[in-house]
């Protein structure tokens, strides 16, 4: 981080390349600075701004669980919103989760016209954490806030102005309209603009209409961390700021346990860490493209997950109660494209297990072969290939939900109906780990 003053702005740049994460680190410096400036007689407004191509991308999802390590983002909000002096936060980039949240903490907020915003942490199953479900309503109301919040779409520029989100759009550097601004404030005596205090975005009328439907939407959505977004920005409208915060805290801190949030966190990981011998992105598109290594990964996982489905069929099990499973479970589809039939708690259970089974037996066989190096790679490999829920995280963490040991008991015995639920030598290394394939790791041939 980097400190000035300059005529009466204390001048900070965040600096913590490549994208000005907010480390532990980050968070110390910043912490302490404010202190020191909420005490100073001569600071009359605050620039805060980011280094290099944007203002600030959050905190890295690896130290999610360490983020209410103190001082925690919730506490620099808390600090930045409460300084006696007006804040300017100047936005550039792709701005997301925490420097969105830092921006909502300030008192004035300009963007240059290419920045965009986004609130991503639904996606990985967690209820953002520093005050953005209490502060986003009273700028934009439910609607806006619950589409940004749920959706994590990224917000143009002109879109948040129009909002209300921002306040200006900048043409030239936002370093230096940033602390042009700031010397206007303090030119004009221009007053606090805490978002904590404000009430238009609390004020519509259909706000509560609004609630209700995203709460009929939320309901039948497989994550289950966007009902807790949509409790949380009610309370906005029906709880003082601080109690609002409290709650918003709360939540956070069950999103965060939620096994599904450890999931999709692991899968975000998995997924930017595979290598690039397995997934390229194409140039144009910006899609991810399987290489041949992944590409023949995923045509063996496929033929695992068909055989265990024609299987099941052929021992009696109906087309449409396996499409049923598989659907309920988050594939797109059944196997069969059949219409899905009532299933029992038993059955169901059971053809979950077969499947997976099934599914991350042949994946120990390729972490067996070194064909991959880990478990999280293929999971990977299976959630972008052939559609395998994301929520769970793809096949071999799915097996560690269901439990190593039980369902290499279950194989053991459904193997002798069928090969595709031999089970491999390497369930059988997994089965002596907490953390399941994942404790495992392979050199490749």
């Amino acid at each position: 981080m980097k400190f000035r003053m300059r005529d009466g702005v204390a001048v900070i740049v965040l600096a913590s390349p490549p994208v000005n994460a907010l480390t532990h680190a980050l968070r110390v410096e910043l912490d302490r600075l404010l202190d020191q400036l909420a005490v100073r007689d001569d600071v009359m407004a605050v620039s805060i701004t980011g280094e290099g191509d944007t203002f600030c991308a959050g905190v890295d999802v690896r130290q999610m669980d360490k983020l209410d390590d103190a001082p925690s983002l919730r506490t620099i909000c808390r600090k930045i919103e409460n300084l006696p002096m007006p804040v300017i936060v100047g936005l550039r980039g792709m701005v997301l989760s925490g420097g969105v949240e830092l921006a909502l903490a300030a008192h004035y907020r300009l963007a240059e016209a290419t920045s965009k915003l986004a609130m991503p942490e639904a996606s990985l199953g967690l209820l953002s954490p520093a005050g953005a479900t209490q502060r986003l309503p009273r700028l934009v109301g439910a609607a806006s806030a619950l589409d940004m919040l749920l959706g994590g779409r990224p917000v143009s520029a002109e879109q948040a102005k129009l909002s209300g989100l921002i306040d200006g759009i900048v043409t030239g550097g936002i370093r230096a309209a940033t602390l042009q601004f700031a010397e206007h404030l303090i030119t004009h005596k221009s007053p606090l603009r805490r978002v904590r205090d404000m009430t238009k975005g609390l004020r519509d009328p259909k706000y509560f209409d609004v609630i209700a439907k995203a709460r009929k939407t939320a309901g039948r959505d497989p994550l289950r961390v966007k009902s807790l977004y949509v409790d949380a920005v009610e309370a906005a409208a029906m709880l003082p700021f601080d109690i609002g915060i409290e709650f918003e805290e709360d939540r956070w801190q069950q999103s965060l346990a939620d096994p599904q949030s450890t999931a999709l966190r692991r899968l975000f990981a998995a997924e930017h860490q595979l290598p690039t011998d397995m997934v390229t992105r194409d140039a144009e598109t910006r899609r991810r493209v399987l290489g041949p290594k992944a590409q023949e990964i995923l045509k063996r996982l496929r033929r695992s997950q068909v055989l265990a489905a024609e299987m099941m069929f052929a021992m009696g099990r109906s087309k449409g109660a396996i499409d049923a499973v598989m659907i309920d479970y988050g594939f797109a589809q059944g196997h069969f494209g059949a219409e899905p039939e009532r299933v029992s708690p038993q059955e169901r259970t059971e053809i979950t297990e077969r499947l997976i089974g099934a599914i991350a037996g042949e994946g120990g066989r390729i972490l067996q072969e070194g064909l991959a190096r880990r478990a999280a790679d293929i999971d990977a490999v299976a959630v972008i290939g052939m559609g395998f829920p994301r929520w769970h995280s793809g096949p071999m963490h799915a097996a560690r939900e269901i439990g190593i040991v039980h369902l290499r008991e279950k194989m053991r015995d459904w193997q002798v109906e069928s090969p595709v639920w031999t089970v491999p030598r390497m369930m059988d290394e997994a089965a002596k780990y907490l953390m399941g394939f994942d404790a495992i790791s392979v050199q490749r041939p």
